[in-house]
C-alpha cells in the first residue's frame, strides 16, 4: 500500500515534466529520473511482503466486575529471516473499555527471532460482552513511501459483569436460623431449632426432646416440637422494558439500577442457601433456570451482563405456572413505568404468588436549552410511577428504592413478614 508521499512525488514529477517541455530544457527532467530511481530502490529494500510475525495475546481473566481493570499482554515475535526496522502495532479496543494504564499502540524494531511485549490496562466501565482485538501490524520501507498492513485475528472475549451490592443476612426483614444463615422458617413441625409447641410423648422420641417441666406440670411425658427450616425457591423477574418518553441515557440508567438490584438480591439469597432463578422481561424473554450456591451466582451475573432494554411482548407474569411446579417467592424488579404494569402485577397476585416489588426511582432529568418536552415527560412518568406504587401497595409489598442510597437501607425498612419465604 502506497503512502501519501507517493502521489505528491508523482504530482511533482508531472510538474517537472511540464516545466521541461515548456522551457525546452532537459535539466529539470533529471530530477524525474532521480525520483524514479528512489522509488525503485525503495521497492527493492522493502521487506513488507516477507513479514513473518507471530502474535500472542493474553488477558489476566475472561470476566471482570464493572469498575475493575484488566491487564492485556501481547507478545510479538519476528520469525522472519531479516530484521524488521519499523513495526507499528495497534490493538483494537471497544469504546466501552478505555485505557487506564499504558498504551495499545507501539512502534518498535525487531531483530531476527526477537520477541517484544506490549502491555496495557483497560477499565471495565459498563457491563456487557466485549471483544478485544484484532491486532493490526504495519511495516514500511526506509523512506516511508509504501507500507504493508496485516491483521492478526487475536480477538479475545471479555465479559464485564454488573456491579452488585453486598447485602448481609441481618439486613433482611425476617429471621434466619440453622446451619444456613438464610434458611427460612416454614411454619411447619420439623427438626429445626426454634420452638414450635408441645405434644404428648410417643415411643421413639429422643430423650433430649422431653420437656421435664411440662411433663411434671401435665402429669405425663411431653415432647418438644421445633419449627422446621427449609430453603425456598425464589424467582427474580427483571423488568427490562423501555419507555420511549424517556431519553435514551435515562432508560439505560434505570436498567442498570434494576440489574444492580436483581444481581444483589440473587447473590444474597444464593449465599443463604436458597434456589434462585432469573427471568428477563423484555422482547426476547429469557429464563435462567434455578440453581444453588456460588456457581449459580456466576451464572446469574453472566446472564445479567447481556441484558438489553427492549419492549416486552407478553405480560410480566407470563409462563410462571409452566416453569415452576410449585409456587415460588416472586420478586419483581421494575421501575413501574409500563402502562400495563399494575394490571399485570395484579394478575400475578391473583394466581396466588407471594410477591414483592423493588422499584428504583427515576433519575432527575433537566432539559438543555429551550425545549422542555423531555423534562415535562419525565415529570409525568414520575407522577404515574407514584400512583402505581400507591395502588400496588394495597396488594403487596412495594419497596420504593432511591438508587443513590444502598439497597439494604430500603430492604431494612420492610415490615417483618413481607418476605413469605418457604412453605
Amino acid at each position: 500500500m502506497l503512502s501519501r508521499r507517493v502521489p505528491l512525488l508523482a504530482a511533482f514529477s508531472a510538474m517537472l515534466l511540464l516545466l521541461s517541455i515548456g522551457l525546452k530544457d532537459w535539466h529539470p527532467s533529471t530530477l524525474i529520473m532521480a525520483i524514479a530511481s528512489l522509488l525503485t530502490l525503495t521497492n527493492i529494500l522493502a521487506s513488507t511482503g516477507h513479514l513473518k510475525v507471530d502474535v500472542k495475546k493474553e488477558i489476566m481473566q475472561d470476566s471482570a466486575e464493572a469498575g475493575e481493570t484488566v491487564t492485556v499482554t501481547i507478545s510479538i515475535t519476528n520469525n522472519g529471516n531479516e530484521k524488521i526496522d519499523f513495526l507499528e502495532i495497534y490493538d483494537a479496543l471497544p469504546a466501552e473499555l478505555p485505557l487506564s494504564k499504558g498504551s495499545n499502540h507501539l512502534i518498535i524494531s525487531l531483530e531476527k527471532g526477537e520477541t517484544a511485549k506490549l502491555s496495557y490496562e483497560i477499565l471495565c466501565e459498563r457491563r456487557g460482552v466485549y471483544e478485544i482485538g484484532p491486532t493490526f501490524l504495519r511495516t514500511r520501507d526506509p523512506f516511508a513511501f509504501s507500507f504493508n498492513e496485516i491483521i492478526k485475528q487475536t480477538t479475545l472475549t471479555l465479559r464485564v459483569l454488573p456491579k452488585i451490592e453486598k447485602i448481609k443476612a441481618s439486613d433482611l426483614p425476617f429471621k434466619q436460623t440453622g446451619q444456613w444463615p438464610g434458611v427460612i422458617h416454614s411454619s411447619r413441625r420439623g427438626s429445626g431449632t426454634e420452638f414450635y409447641g408441645l405434644r404428648e410423648y410417643v415411643s421413639g422420641d429422643e430423650l433430649r426432646r422431653i420437656s421435664w417441666k411440662a411433663s411434671a406440670r401435665m402429669g405425663r411425658l411431653m415432647s418438644i416440637e421445633n419449627e422446621s427450616e427449609r430453603s425456598t425457591n425464589i424467582v427474580i423477574i427483571l423488568d427490562a422494558s423501555t419507555d420511549l418518553k424517556l431519553p435514551i441515557d435515562s432508560q439505560d440508567t434505570i436498567l442498570e439500577y434494576c440489574i444492580r438490584a436483581a444481581g444483589s438480591l440473587a447473590a444474597l439469597f444464593l449465599i443463604l442457601g436458597n434456589e434462585v432463578s432469573i427471568i428477563n422481561h423484555c422482547l426476547n424473554r429469557a429464563w435462567l433456570p434455578g440453581g444453588f450456591g456460588k456457581r449459580q451466582i456466576k451464572r446469574v451475573l453472566d446472564h445479567l451482563a447481556t441484558v438489553k432494554a427492549e419492549e416486552p411482548s407478553v405480560p410480566i407474569g407470563f409462563g410462571l405456572e409452566r416453569i415452576f411446579k410449585t409456587k415460588p417467592q416472586v420478586i419483581i424488579v421494575s421501575p413501574l413505568l409500563s402502562a400495563k404494569i399494575v394490571d399485570e402485577v395484579k394478575d400475578v397476585l391473583a394466581e396466588g404468588y407471594s410477591l414483592i416489588i423493588i422499584s428504583p426511582s427515576l433519575p432527575k432529568f433537566t432539559s438543555k436549552g429551550k425545549d422542555k418536552s423531555d423534562e415535562i415527560a419525565s415529570r409525568i412518568l414520575i407522577l404515574e410511577r407514584k400512583n402505581a406504587i400507591a395502588e400496588l401497595s394495597g396488594y403487596c409489598t412495594v419497596i420504593d428504592w432511591n438508587p443513590l442510597l444502598p439497597l439494604k437501607a430500603a430492604i431494612k425498612g420492610v415490615k417483618h413478614g413481607a418476605f413469605k419465604m418457604g412453605s
